[in-house]
């Protein structure tokens, strides 16, 4: 049975993984990786990934989003969005969450996950979110999409418009 790693996050303290033998916790001073899933009872619970605010973690679940403040000794639901599945990559930049559904398009939460909107899936070029985006990553005001097809996607406010960077690959 291959292993394969869904997700990672961490706060000051620890590290969490989502694998695909289960969710495992270590702390980033004696790493020595320990399975949480009986503690939170995630025995037949699909994770699909994970994400950081200062001590939070933020969990995607087949029935929306967690998140704990107990470094998953528990964990609360924030919202039960049925667009919350299938999940390919969450991301949190400033005080906006960012979710990636696969197959499908971006949402945006500005009230940490309680309510989601839908980003206007339309990229420059014509392309679209439901070319197979795989991949966000931020730096700075900078967001950037990465696809299975057509290379990477800029945006520069938070979304609301996507210009196609040129693919050197």
């Amino acid at each position: 049975d291959l292993l394969y790693i869904n997700s990672v996050a961490a706060n000051d303290s620890f590290a969490f993984a989502k694998t695909s033998h289960g969710f495992y916790r270590t702390r980033l001073d004696n790493i020595n990786w320990i399975n949480i899933d009986t503690n939170l009872d995630l025995k037949n619970e699909h994770i699909s990934c994970l994400a950081s605010k200062d001590k939070i973690i933020y969990l995607t679940k087949e029935n929306g989003l967690w998140k704990s403040d107990d470094n998953c000794i528990s964990i609360s639901q924030v919202s039960d969005n049925p667009y919350l599945t299938n999940c390919v990559d969450f991301k949190i930049i400033g005080t906006n969450f960012y979710f990636l559904r696969y197959y499908s398009s971006c949402y945006v939460s500005s009230d940490e996950g309680k309510t989601w909107k839908w980003l206007d899936s339309t990229f420059a070029a014509g392309y679209i979110f439901y070319d197979y985006t795989i991949s966000l990553a931020v730096s700075g005001n900078n967001i950037f999409a990465g696809t299975q097809e057509h290379g990477v996607f800029l945006s520069k406010n938070n979304g609301k418009r996507w210009t196609y960077t040129q693919n050197p690959f």
